[in-house]
């Protein structure tokens, strides 16, 4: 939404942070960073006692909102998602239903499987089985649920990241690693 690879984009220092990760991660614009304090006076950004903290974000993306490509933008990530979406599905229908079973989901960013309570398996044993052996980070929610943030992932990774997911839950099942 800003910039763009080769353009730049200005952020008062004490704030480049969650910009860095927002806009340049994203965008591929240069970010640069300037004091917010100079010479005796705020030079950007200033908070008065009373307002929001988030406002001067809001008016930042507000304004990227507006802008020409903003419509293209959004459909491109819809259609990136969507294409996530079919691919994980399709990779899910794989998994053997005595280690995990993919709960309903319509697209966005997230998927949710169920371990089988017969395993005996806690969803965070199996969340650090796999970053540990398997390079490979889930969230654990609950005792039981596992889930997947493919709106991170490439599409052509996805099928893999099932394969080790699945891998390492029946690793801990059948005993093959230790916790």
């Amino acid at each position: 939404m800003f910039g763009g690879p080769g353009q730049w984009v200005a952020v008062p220092a004490p704030f480049w942070g969650n910009y860095r990760q927002t806009f340049a991660v994203r965008t591929g614009a240069q970010i640069v960073t300037a004091p917010a304090y100079r010479g005796g006076r705020f030079k950007c950004l200033t908070r008065a006692t009373v307002g929001s903290p988030p406002a001067a974000t809001q008016v930042i993306v507000l304004q990227a909102l507006k802008s020409e490509s903003a419509r293209a933008e959004v459909e491109e990530i819809r259609r990136r998602l969507a294409a996530r979406y079919r691919v994980l599905k399709e990779a899910l229908t794989a998994l053997d239903p005595k280690l995990l079973r993919p709960l309903p989901f319509n697209a966005g960013c997230f998927a949710l499987l169920e371990l089988d309570p017969a395993t005996g398996l806690r969803a965070d044993d199996i969340r650090r089985h796999l970053l540990d052996h398997h390079d490979t980070g889930v969230i654990a929610i609950g005792e039981s649920h596992l889930r997947i943030a493919f709106c991170s992932v490439r599409k052509s990774a996805l099928p893999e990241l099932v394969e080790r997911l699945e891998r390492g839950v029946a690793d801990l099942f059948t005993g093959g690693s230790d916790l």
